[in-house]
């Protein structure tokens, strides 16, 4: 029996060392969360396309204009409004202190800092301070990126119908000349009569956080706003004239 007690403390020696060096090659908050019983489910969670559902900057809504985010699980990070990309970098979540924090592509993190991140059931939500007013965003995952007027507009888009509306509310149709808008994807607009010659030509932008078209001709420095709304295959748009509301109709083409 005696002849075995070396043996057997060399075993128990072994097994001791080769346990510390598997506890020794894992990450700190890893350790953590095992001896706490507290795994980061967010970190496995937070892949993943996420579409911004609302934003509240005190108490105002500061929701803007189909805004997206494409997390990658290896750090990676894009996000843009409806067809448009605007930003790149990467993300990172401290599962210890459920701190999410973004940076650009030069390395840059987030000026306002990280973002206290939860969940409530799909719904991703972040908050903290900025600039002394509480900031909350909830974010829901989806499956495409989301339109944005921007993109929905891009085409031809006839006119076809005109209705004045008074402060009674009553309606009045007017009798239109047809014409047809091309909106192209550079930010450029053409303006043709109903037998196709181009009348105008100008520059359109629509505001990042609100239903809001600009029309600038190249021919003055003029500019019309208005606002527009799409129902399946038309787009209204609508204008005030001091107590009376314009709208025009379109029929995509």
């Amino acid at each position: 029996m005696a002849s075995l007690r070396p043996l057997l403390f060399l075993l128990f020696f072994l097994l001791f060392f080769l346990q510390g060096l598997e506890l020794s090659a894992q990450d700190h908050s890893e350790i953590a969360g095992f001896k706490t019983g507290e795994f980061p489910q967010e970190k496995l969670a937070i892949p993943g396309l996420w579409k911004v559902d609302k934003v509240t900057v005190g108490d105002e809504f500061l929701t803007p204009t189909a805004k997206w985010f494409l997390f990658e699980s290896n750090g990676a990070q894009t996000g843009g409004n409806g067809g448009v990309q605007n930003s790149l970098g990467t993300w990172t979540f401290n599962a210890t202190s459920k701190e999410f924090l973004t940076y650009d592509q030069n390395g840059k993190a987030d000026e306002y800092g990280a973002f206290q991140l939860s969940f409530e059931e799909e719904k991703m939500i972040w908050k903290r301070t900025e600039d002394g007013m509480n900031v909350k965003v909830t974010l829901s995952p989806v499956d495409e990126k989301p339109l944005a007027p921007w993109d929905k507009i891009t085409g031809s888009w006839t006119f076809y119908k005109f209705e004045s509306i008074d402060e009674a509310e009553n309606v009045s149709d007017s009798t239109i000349v047809p014409f047809t808008y091309y909106f192209g994807w550079d930010r450029v607009y053409r303006k043709f009569d109903s037998t196709g010659k181009r009348i105008a030509r100008g520059i359109w932008h629509i505001e990042p956080h609100s239903p809001w078209l600009w029309m600038i001709p190249y021919n003055d420095s003029s500019k019309t706003g208005q606002s527009l709304k799409f129902e399946g295959n038309l787009l209204i748009l609508t204008q005030k004239r001091g107590k009376v509301t314009e709208k025009s109709y379109f029929r995509k083409e």
